[in-house]
């Protein structure tokens, strides 16, 4: 049953300080570009289906929901599948309490059982207009190996009218978590989690794929690639995705990783604040990485387009960072990689080598770079007479937290 998220090493503080409090809210009121939401109408529920408190039973094959039934799942009750799954396309209610949450897993045995040999089961996908509310569960074993399907997820999420998970423990996939790509992009009325955690799966905690989500004071942590992944291409107009008070802790592949094209407006951007992102990585030092696209050439923490001022960046400020960490996708544009910690800023800007990374433009000057280099938003693809820069400081990591917060 998923209660607290005691952080394995970290004593947390309320708030660091009076400017940093400040700091926070004026983060959470960030204004956004309006984004007009799907029009969702689901089919009228003509069909319930209760599987009743405390009962238990097993499912083999693919359990279906189709449009207008709605499947409620109510407190207490064990759903055991053998090699099965839950096809959501009409209403699925995940009604668990505190003192009795639900619990969806193998059917197979796993006690005693070496990881690698537990048989999971299929995991949960949801298309169309379907409509998710999931309450205290727990989501164990689900989502088998899927060769052909990289981000395949426990929890795939297809449609555009909604996915809220509060207060659930999703863990020990051997895929990723939650898989978020609605064909509308980012235009669901609600795509939410809280209270969570998502851990110890094979790949990623949470992958969105030209979409959004909001994930608040959840635990992300000790998954076999990175706790966040996302990919927005300049066909995106959805919802901000945001992060805010969250322990991201422990995933091998690295903590936040942002694939973002540069023709995004910087109000739909993903920003995060709050959230203790520590030893993530194989080395403990890849907390949060950037990469920028320009047409079909992706930049490591490239330059942000429509840049007119300091606060036009992707902002991942007023998170602690514990331990150093560097911009781990770009240590060739120095000859010694910035090593920064908790309360640290960002080293001075340089030029790219050209012997190191290939560029498109000929023969860039090395050396320190001057600042106002990098407040012109100019495509790759455009070089004449301008070299390409690892721009690091286009994404906000600076104010830190100089302690981690308190829960």
């Amino acid at each position: 049953m998923h209660t607290s998220r005691p952080l394995r090493t970290l004593p947390r503080l309320a708030c660091l300080s009076l400017a940093l409090c400040a700091l926070s809210a004026q983060a959470d009121t960030l204004s956004e570009a309006p984004v007009e939401t799907t029009s969702c109408t689901p089919a009228p529920i003509t069909r319930e289906i209760v599987w009743e408190a405390g009962s238990s039973r097993e499912i083999s094959g693919t359990y279906r929901v189709p449009a207008g039934t709605r499947l409620t799942i109510q407190a207490g009750a064990t759903v055991r599948f053998r090699d099965g799954s839950l096809s959501v396309k009409g209403a699925l209610v995940i009604a668990g309490k505190d003192e009795a949450p639900v619990l969806l897993t193998t059917a197979y045995p796993t006690r005693g059982m070496a990881d690698a040999d537990i048989v999971r089961w299929e995991g949960i996908s949801i298309f169309d207009e379907a409509t998710v509310q999931i309450d205290h569960a727990n989501i164990l074993y689900a989502g088998t190996p899927d060769p052909y399907t990289p981000f395949s997820s426990a929890i795939s999420v297809y449609s555009d009218c909604g996915f809220v998970m509060n207060n659930t423990a999703l863990k020990y996939s051997q895929r990723g978590g939650v898989l978020f790509s609605s064909s509308h992009g980012g235009q669901s009325p609600a795509h939410r989690i809280a209270n969570s955690t998502i851990s110890h799966n094979t790949l990623r905690g949470l992958s969105i794929f030209g979409d959004y989500v909001h994930v608040e004071d959840s635990e992300i942590a000790d998954n076999g690639t990175h706790a966040v992944w996302i990919n927005l291409l300049n066909t995106y107009h959805g919802r901000r995705s945001k992060f805010n008070g969250n322990d991201i802790v422990g995933n091998r592949g690295g903590g936040i990783y942002l694939q973002l094209n540069a023709g995004i407006p910087l109000t739909q951007q993903p920003s995060g604040h709050r959230n203790n992102l520590v030893d993530n990585g194989d080395d403990g030092s890849a907390q949060i990485d950037m990469y920028l696209q320009y047409g079909s050439v992706f930049h490591p923490w490239g330059v942000v387009s429509d840049i007119d001022g300091d606060n036009d960046l992707v902002d991942w400020s007023d998170n602690y960072f514990g331990g150093p960490f560097y911009p781990q996708q770009c240590p060739l544009a120095y000859s010694v990689p910035p090593l920064l910690g908790p309360g640290g800023r960002m080293p001075p800007l340089v030029h790219l080598s050209p012997d190191s990374i290939p560029n498109p433009c000929e023969k860039p000057e090395q050396g320190p770079a001057a600042q106002k280099t990098y407040d012109q938003a100019v495509p790759v693809s455009v070089c004449e007479d301008r070299a390409i820069y690892c721009a690091v400081n286009r994404i906000k990591v600076t104010p830190h937290a100089e302690t981690p917060f308190l829960r």
